[in-house]
């Protein structure tokens, strides 16, 4: 393009996804909020008027018409408490205490040995039902010819915007304005989605007898099963496999062991 090229702004849209408004509400669930807010409220006015039942509609109004990241104040707050008080939660170990980590394989009570490897998920709810059939006997066969059984565990992580963003150029022209608003546009989508991550455990009580090698023959085999399913297996060391172990309930797995 020419020097004097101009761009139009690209204006980031309000909210991507939303649905349809109501009023100064952005849903009509925030609205029926709103009013259960203003109905709670209401029982003050025999006591103490009807000036007293201001507050609780102001707060109200602004719990559910005010919002962070796309979500309503009031839903966001219930969302930090709730996560929160999960959090607070004691987790009763299910197996016995942990001895030792070494590197990819980590020494419990008993003497047995435990490594974890975590998988990508794979979206198969819009795959052909032939697909679906093999997918299903697939994973069939990968649980009845593993040795010893295992254990899954699934989260969702957010999406990393950082491999979609644009470089952004330096300046105030329209270039720049617009990879600007492009790159926000692409954090607001990625906070809105989240990948699957599944965490494959599996264990050997025989360390004695050479539980260490038997452990990394099973576990070389169970990661070909998952590799042929599509699902990219990786081995978890260090830090990432006593993060991982606590999701299974370890929760006094040594932490910083490498």
């Amino acid at each position: 393009m020419g020097a004097g090229a101009t761009f139009p702004d690209v204006a980031l849209p309000v909210a991507i996804g939303r649905r349809m408004r109501l009023g100064p509400f952005p849903s009509a669930r925030d609205a029926l909020r709103f009013l259960a807010y203003a109905t709670a409220g209401a029982v003050v006015i025999p006591f103490f008027g009807a000036v007293a039942w201001l507050p609780f509609l102001g707060a109200g109004f602004l719990l559910t018409v005010v919002p962070i990241d796309g979500t309503s104040l009031d839903l966001e707050l219930a969302r930090r408490v709730s996560h929160w008080h999960r959090s607070t939660i004691p987790v009763e170990s299910p197996m016995t205490p942990i001895r030792r980590s070494r590197g990819a394989v980590v020494e419990v009570g008993t003497g047995a040995e435990v490594a974890v490897l975590r998988c990508r998920g794979k979206p198969i709810a819009f795959l052909p039902p032939e697909q679906l059939r093999q997918r299903f006997d697939a994973f069939r066969e990968l649980l009845r010819s593993t040795d010893g059984g295992i254990v899954l565990a699934t989260a969702g992580v957010p999406v990393n915007p950082t491999p979609f963003r644009p470089a952004i150029p330096h300046g105030e022209d329209g270039e720049a304005r617009a990879a600007r608003a492009y790159s926000e546009m692409v954090c607001l989508l990625c906070r809105r989605r989240s990948q699957r991550r599944i965490y494959v455990l599996q264990w050997d009580a025989t360390v004695l007898a050479g539980g260490t090698s038997r452990l990394e023959h099973r576990l070389g085999e169970l990661a070909a099963r998952l590799a042929h399913l599509g699902v990219e297996p990786e081995r978890l060391a260090g830090r990432e496999l006593t993060g991982a172990l606590h999701r299974f309930g370890f929760a006094n797995a040594p932490r910083g062991s490498r």
